[in-house]
């Protein structure tokens, strides 16, 4: 899949993955699936909404080549699906701040996520 422009300022990612037959082990699909993300860049600040399986995280890792800053990583839930490219994304862009509910339950609204460098937040949208 190649990086898409939605809109100014919008930009569908992602990866196509021809050869997954399975969602979450029941659901048949036999011509594969997409993992879709979007980037939007405001005015005082740029979001990543999803990410990729860890299976294609270097086809989107490879489409954020030129973005310079991500100060919201935003994950829908936390299957692979959708967080699956967590980990590199948050290595690559260490400057935003966390809210890691996602992933450990809520403590104080604050809590570590697994395999995420310190300092990235992670809003999740409900």
């Amino acid at each position: 899949m190649n990086k898409r422009t939605i809109s100014e300022d919008v930009f569908l990612l992602g990866a196509v993955d021809w050869n997954r037959r399975f969602f979450d082990s029941l659901i048949p699909l036999p011509d594969g699936t997409s993992y879709n993300a979007y980037l939007i860049k405001g005015s005082a600040a740029t979001a990543l909404i999803d990410t990729a399986d860890h299976t294609k995280s270097h086809i989107l890792m490879d489409q954020l080549k030129d973005v310079a800053r991500i100060d919201y990583l935003i994950a829908n839930h936390a299957e692979q699906d959708h967080s699956g490219t967590l980990p590199q994304v948050a290595e690559k862009y260490p400057q935003g701040e966390v809210d890691q509910r996602l992933f450990n339950g809520l403590e104080n609204g604050k809590v570590a996520a697994p395999g995420a460098p310190g300092g990235f937040i992670l809003p999740i949208i409900l």
